[in-house]
């Protein structure tokens, strides 16, 4: 690695120092690196401002240039006589101001090129629609909220979801820096029913859920944990980490229960084809307080997806 004394580190700042006066208008108060900035802006914009921030070789020290263009902290223009600092002149400036260190370049690469599905937090409107659903025991596409039936079923979903609405504010699991009240969440909507409304316009809660919540393309939602005969407890566990970030007591966990239970005996009947809803038989509370209790036991594994 070249040895930089202080004259070419001087020489050095004078590229940086530069590059930052012709740069500062697009850096944001948060952003203070120009290597980051440049990762994210477009070619056009980042050649223009390296031209702009290019230097004559006639106002530089020969001896410095030439070292600083051997160990690749500046380059050659399209002329003979001018030039521009590089990415490793930047980040050896940055580095030294301390701007800009390994462990802030490397996350900020990862999140913004290596992240598949960003774990963005949900909203309280989503979190009481996904604990409806769950209370209700849609869990497959035979067991579903279909918005094509009859107003009356709609109301029978309607009083779910202000169930859920309930326990999701008994709990505190809502987001206190979101507005959360009955009035704003279920406000009524000119010529369509609060239900269909709710479920056709919260359409991020599948990239949220790692693709568990679902959907068909004939109106009909629900969450995706029935395989071959048996119920997913490691997803149903994520969807209630989603919802109560894997928070809860065991006392929590039995009221939770507990609610689970009496939903689905009390509605069941009225949302779902009795014929075809498997899930109002008694084997599913156990599964579904195991899965509550999943939902704290795995919250270190859970915070890190």
């Amino acid at each position: 690695m070249t040895e930089l004394d202080l004259l070419d580190i001087n020489t050095l700042r004078e590229f940086y120092s530069r590059l930052h006066e012709n740069s500062k208008d697009k850096l944001k108060r948060n952003q203070k690196s120009i290597l980051l900035y440049f990762l994210k802006s477009r070619d056009a914009t980042r050649f223009s401002i390296l031209r702009k921030s290019s230097i004559g070789a006639l106002i530089l020290d020969r001896a410095s240039v030439e070292k600083l263009l051997e160990a690749g902290y500046i380059q050659g223009m399209a002329d003979l006589n001018s030039y521009a600092i590089t990415a490793k002149g930047v980040w050896y400036m940055e580095k030294a101001d301390a701007i800009l260190d390994i462990d802030t370049l490397i996350n900020y690469v990862n999140e913004n090129f290596f992240i598949i599905s960003k774990k963005d937090k949900m909203s309280n409107t989503e979190k009481v629609i996904l604990l409806s659903l769950i209370l209700a025991r849609a869990f497959s596409k035979t067991s579903c909220v279909d918005l094509t039936k009859a107003d009356y079923i709609k109301n029978g979903w309607l009083k779910v979801l202000e169930t859920s609405f309930d326990i999701i504010e008994k709990y505190k699991a809502y987001n206190i820096k979101q507005k959360f009240s009955r009035d704003v969440i279920f406000r009524p909507r000119v010529n369509v029913h609060t239900v269909s409304y709710l479920f056709r316009h919260n359409n991020s809660m599948k990239q949220k859920t790692k693709a568990i919540y679902s959907w068909s393309g004939d109106q009909q939602y629900y969450i995706d944990i029935y395989r071959n005969g048996k119920i997913d407890k490691s997803n149903l566990g994520y969807l209630l980490y989603r919802i109560f970030a894997g928070k809860l007591t065991s006392e929590q966990i039995d009221g939770i229960s507990d609610y689970c239970n009496k939903v689905s005996d009390a509605h069941s009947i009225y949302l779902f084809d009795v014929v075809t809803h498997e899930f109002a038989y008694p084997k599913y509370n156990r599964i579904i307080k195991e899965s509550l209790i999943e939902s704290v036991s795995k919250k270190s594994l859970y915070d890190n997806l």
